[in-house]
């Protein structure tokens, strides 16, 4: 099997392009940074730019990545003050929107009319996922960037190769917490043939701090596939074969040891377990894969899994932020790296080898 290895970009590292802040365009600097110049410390994971960031107060503070290996598909970033229209007080540059298109023409469209205005744009092309059927009518998931629209600085962390990005941010709402954007390929059970496997993952609302499942899945996996609202911010670019449009997606990971009861009337459960840490038994830490499904369907097909991204089977206190740990039996050669936590009280491991699995 094909793998790759994520590169760890970090606002602490020596030379990094700086803090996320909830100031105008604060964002795209660094993801220009992490993913297509590199910068002191660390190499470019090698995205490349189909155009280039547009930033002037009249247009915007648009940005935009293709990935180079893969699905090759486009993130677009609108990381303009006031483009939170219509929310409660507006948020400002509290917030950013992502957008994924399979092809993009440019930077510069917006959705239309006195309704949205031109800061409001999610750019122009073919294959947009989310939809504007699906998601904040013009089509986009929302990054929780500050808690404050001001320049107060904002610790991140990206992990990133040719193919996938996990970016978090420290938002400062809840100390310590992360918001989160998730961008690209899953490992997809149809193989390299399937090339409309990225996703993209963010919040799905704007204006709140702190909110429901609904509005941040990324530390968030699901258990009833027939209850996940039809707003949730977690999109596939098309399905396995190409067939139909953007079509909604949910991880799942493994609910026999999450320590929740599971019954019909739950949807999501945050992405943490229940096992003692270590295990009494025979002293070990579980991890499990966090499986895809498509649920377009009333019966959700796997997709495929998580690239590099695990579900920790145990409380958040048996871990601390940024811890590394190796793995032993069935894993053994692999590392991993703790993001915790999630604003749902969920948290992450992250796969740090060179062992995420690819194709």
């Amino acid at each position: 099997m094909p793998t790759s290895q994520f590169i760890v970009y970090s606002s602490a590292d020596s030379g990094s392009p700086g803090y996320v802040t909830g100031t105008s365009g604060s964002l795209l600097p660094i993801f220009d940074a992490c993913l297509v110049d590199g910068y002191a410390s660390k190499p470019k994971a090698g995205w490349t730019k189909p155009l280039p960031n547009t930033a002037s107060a009249g247009v915007g503070y648009i940005g935009c990545w293709q990935q180079p290996s893969g699905s090759r598909m486009h993130l677009v970033i609108n990381d303009s003050a006031g483009t939170q229209v219509g929310g409660a007080g507006g948020n400002g540059a509290r917030e950013a929107y992502a957008i994924g298109w399979e092809s993009l023409y440019n930077l510069s469209c917006s959705v239309g009319g006195a309704v949205w205005p031109f800061t409001s744009s999610v750019g122009s092309g073919s294959g947009q996922f989310p939809l504007p059927s699906q998601l904040l009518a013009g089509g986009r998931t929302v990054i929780r960037k500050s808690a404050t629209a001001d320049t107060t600085p904002r610790p991140w962390v990206m992990f990133a190769d040719a193919h996938t990005l996990y970016f978090f941010v420290q938002a400062g709402d809840t100390a310590g917490h992360y918001y989160a954007l998730f961008f690209g390929d899953i490992y997809s059970l149809a193989g390299p043939a399937d090339v409309w496997k990225c996703m993209i993952e963010a919040r799905g609302a704007e204006t709140l701090a702190t909110s429901t499942a609904l509005n941040n899945p990324n530390d968030n996996i699901g258990v009833n596939t027939l209850q996940v609202p039809t707003t949730i911010a977690s999109v596939i670019a098309r399905s396995f074969g190409g067939g139909g449009q953007s079509i909604q997606i949910l991880k799942v990971g493994d609910f026999s040891k999450s320590g929740v009861a599971l019954g019909t009337a739950m949807a999501q459960h945050a992405m943490a377990g229940g096992i003692p840490g270590p295990n009494p038994a025979d002293g070990a830490f579980y991890l499990s894969p966090i499986w895809v499904a498509e649920t377009a369907t009333t019966v959700a097909p796997l997709r495929g899994r998580m690239r590099g991204m695990w579900h920790v089977c145990h409380p958040l206190a048996n871990f601390a932020d940024g811890q590394v740990f190796s793995g032993a039996g069935d894993y053994a050669g692999k590392t991993w790296r703790i993001v915790k936590q999630g604003p749902m009280g969920g948290f992450w491991a992250i796969e740090t080898s060179n062992t995420v699995e690819t194709n």
